[in-house]
């Protein structure tokens, strides 16, 4: 099980801090991968490999593709 963090940085008088605030968690069940927001309850989220675009049949640019990445 993993846990979802998101950084957050601030200062405290000179001082620069970091939190890391849990926001969800990650964990495998056999050979699947499943993730719950808190911030969204009752929502289980399927994690999925990615594919290659040539497996993906009707597929045109991906968001990450269009962002250059």
């Amino acid at each position: 099980m993993f846990d979802l963090c998101v950084r957050e940085s601030y200062k405290q008088g000179d001082e620069e801090k970091v939190s890391w605030n849990k926001i969800g968690i990650l964990w495998k069940k056999g050979d699947k991968v499943y993730a719950k927001l808190f911030h969204i309850p009752g929502t289980l989220i399927s994690v999925f490999e990615q594919k290659k675009k040539e497996d993906k049949p009707g597929e045109t640019e991906t968001w990450l593709e269009e962002e250059g990445k």
